[in-house]
């Protein structure tokens, strides 16, 4: 092999390594309740080999207006679904806490582990009756 093919070959594996390592992909989901807060639920994967977690960023403007407290959510999860059902009984707690009802669950940049029926599903066993939806 030439210099030159071993050079392509070094970097064609230098930019999947660094890819797979430093690429980290996010699910982000926005949840909004019936008295104005916001909520973007993050599920997270640093890498291939890496497990998921969770971080929920609370926006509660009647107890705190000008500013949002990022939450990170205990725990690392084997699947997105664990994930996802940790950070959203999180907001579940939080809005029945100060009487608030999730109206709206929205997936803004569509659905990169969670399918809409998956998050559906799981959304229904915390009792809450509201459509998940995401970008067409």
């Amino acid at each position: 092999m030439t210099r030159l093919g071993c050079f392509i070959k070094f970097a064609v594996y230098i930019a999947v390594f660094v890819k797979e390592e430093v690429m980290t992909t996010i699910q982000e989901v926005v949840i909004r309740t019936d008295k104005g807060a916001l909520f973007t639920l993050h599920i997270i994967k640093a890498s291939s080999l890496s497990s998921f977690t969770a971080e929920v960023l609370a926006f509660e403007p009647t107890s705190n207006p000008q500013y949002s407290s990022l939450i990170c959510v205990a725990g690392s999860f084997s699947k997105a679904e664990l994930a996802f059902e940790a950070g959203f009984k999180w907001v579940v707690e939080f809005c029945q806490a100060r009487q608030q009802v999730v109206t709206h669950i929205k997936n803004p940049c569509n659905f990169e582990f969670l399918s809409s029926q998956s998050q559906q599903h799981l959304v229904q066993q915390q009792g809450v009756n509201v459509t998940v939806t995401g970008n067409a």
